[in-house]
């Protein structure tokens, strides 16, 4: 399950895919040999996706239509009040694919990478509010705690990993429905008081690493398919990277992040960037600028308060209060950013040795690979030039839209040391959407826009003039 689900991941990041392009004759038999004859691998993954969603499929996303998915096709055509042969026409599949694509609409899911934990696990970003490490992982829970969400990474465990599977299964004041071990994973599910759980866990033989999950009865018919989402796409063993620690420069500006530098000293007065999300004051920037500050202040409106500081993605969201006023949002783009487009860096860098101190600085570039250092699939790598205290400006395209938050600088001097070659412009940003994902657990929509590649697009100083008044100045104290 885990090869599939790696090789076809881009399916599971909040798509819903339309398996219509293969459509089976009148009459054609429903059987293993039907689909595989009829759709691709691809095709198949994403049938059963959309099967969890409508509620039709409890089971393994392995590609392969066997008598389970067949029996939540005909599941599915039951109640479309259709012929259950198990064989979906191209109006049935439509619907199909209506139908999950509601669901995930609002659920919100998205892939989010817990670095306290070391794994990457897909959450139904729209139900949770609120984060918080633990000792072992994270903690993601709803605003009124109705929904409780824990990753888990036992690095010394205690107990073996079947003695944790007993202990789990044997735990007082539970009813458990459905439990199996496998040898190196297993799963435990069922009811306890008024809450129903679930806990899925696997072992590389050093260490212990799963999920678990708690929520109210009243919300198994809503959370249903998403549980059965988070035990298929969970694979704690992929590769995965610690975001590198930061240092500030002379200038003390809140710096871009540089890659291989190894400490962070305690932080004084620094400045940043970042953009307005809503009309009514809700703001995005990088974690790192706003980090242990006692006090953010935004130039022409006061004091922010932090509704989110997402330091795993380098993400932080704020609040403005804009009495009278209306804030000026930026839009993001729906659709990310594409290879080789178009982009222009805005931001506040060097404040009072480049130009004045509250003067927009632009610089443009393209976006030269869709991830960032080792393939980090939360970042983009862009080629517009950067410097301290861009962090946290939006990465516009050429439809003025956001496709990005500045983050990172390669450090040219190591990257030197190393190769003996200097890197030219070589920046990072997070991904738009990333911020999507931690706008959605705040609980904040933004508006959004398509990029039409056909669309004549403005020249950069109209884009410029379009955006200018949602970039703040960020100083941190």
């Amino acid at each position: 399950m885990g090869g599939i689900l790696k090789r076809f991941s881009g399916l599971l990041h909040g798509v819903v895919i339309l398996v219509s392009i293969c459509i089976a004759r009148p009459g054609a038999a429903a059987s293993v040999e039907h689909y595989e004859r009829l759709f691709s691998i691809e095709e198949r993954i994403g049938l059963q996706l959309n099967l969890i969603w409508t509620g039709s499929f409890n089971g393994v996303v392995d590609g392969i239509i066997g008598k389970r998915s067949l029996r939540a096709i005909r599941k599915f055509q039951t109640r479309l009040g259709r012929r259950a042969d198990g064989v979906l026409t191209r109006h049935q599949i439509k619907l199909l694919k209506i139908g999950a694509s509601n669901a995930v609409r609002k659920i919100g899911g998205r892939f989010y990478r817990d670095a306290n934990a070391a794994f990457e696990l897909w959450l139904p970003a729209a139900l949770l509010l609120k984060q918080d490490p633990t000792r072992t992982g994270s903690r993601f829970s709803s605003q009124n705690g109705d929904l409780e969400i824990e990753t888990i990474r036992l690095d010394f465990p205690h107990r073996s990993f079947q003695e944790l599977y007993d202990h789990l299964v044997s735990l007082p004041g539970r009813r458990v429905t459905y439990a199996v071990f496998r040898g190196d994973w297993f799963v435990v599910s069922g009811i306890e008081n008024q809450n129903r759980f679930y806990a899925r866990f696997q072992t590389n033989g050093r260490d212990q690493r799963g999920f678990s999950i708690a929520y109210h009865e009243n919300l198994h018919a809503r959370l249903s398919a998403p549980v059965i989402m988070m035990s298929n796409t969970f694979q704690p063993y992929l590769d995965f990277e610690d975001e590198t620690p930061v240092v500030k420069t002379p200038h003390q500006e809140a710096p871009v992040h540089t890659a291989s530098v190894a400490a962070r000293p305690p932080k004084s007065v620094t400045s940043g960037t970042g953009f307005f999300i809503t009309g009514d004051g809700v703001l995005a920037t990088n974690a790192h600028v706003v980090d242990d500050c006692e006090s953010i202040e935004v130039a022409g409106w006061g004091l922010a308060t932090p509704i989110r500081i997402d330091n795993n993605n380098d993400l932080a969201v704020l609040r403005v209060e804009t009495g009278f006023r209306t804030a000026h949002p930026l839009k993001i783009a729906r659709s990310g950013a594409r290879l080789g487009e178009d982009i222009l860096a805005l931001g506040y860098p060097l404040r009072g040795i480049v130009g004045n101190r509250d003067e927009l600085s632009v610089t443009t570039g393209v976006v030269s690979t869709l991830s960032g250092l080792t393939g980090d699939a939360r970042y983009l790598t862009i080629s517009a030039p950067v410097q301290q205290g861009n962090s946290g400006g939006p990465l516009i395209n050429r439809a003025g839209l956001v496709v990005g938050v500045v983050s990172a600088k390669l450090d040219a001097q190591q990257i030197m040391r190393i190769t003996g070659d200097i890197p030219q412009n070589v920046n990072f940003a997070v991904k738009s959407s990333m911020l999507s994902d931690a706008l959605a657990i705040s609980g904040v929509e933004p508006q959004t826009g398509f990029s039409d590649v056909n669309d004549l697009h403005p020249p950069t100083a109209a884009i410029v003039a379009q955006v200018k008044p949602g970039i703040l100045s960020l100083i941190c104290h």
